[in-house]
């Protein structure tokens, strides 16, 4: 998916997230906005959704919010470690990382 959020950014939270759920089969999604640069629509989003999903079990969904995502690779890749994210998506199903913290839905 070329959405803009940055496709080594996005692989290093599925590379996380595949460790923690091993059986689950991941998709990426989010519903872009659109912003005008030089008169031109570009793809634009404030999220991306990492839905985490398996044959008989509710979805789980990681939501990255654009500015967590303006991090480096090595700040996320921390970032998910230090604050056990995956632990968080599974215990509430739904988790937001921002740049500040994360969040349960």
């Amino acid at each position: 998916m070329d959405c803009g959020c940055g496709t080594e950014k996005i692989h290093a939270v599925h590379v996380y997230l595949e460790q923690h759920f091993p059986d689950y089969v991941l998709h990426d999604l989010h519903a872009p906005t659109q912003l005008t640069q030089a008169g031109l629509p570009t793809p634009h989003a404030e999220h991306h959704v990492v839905s985490i999903g398996q044959e008989g079990v509710l979805t789980y969904y990681a939501v990255l919010r654009r500015d967590f995502l303006e991090d480096s690779v090595e700040e996320i890749e921390e970032y998910l470690r230090r604050s056990k994210f995956a632990e968080m998506v599974r215990a509430k199903r739904i988790a937001i990382a921002y740049k500040d913290g994360a969040s349960a839905l």
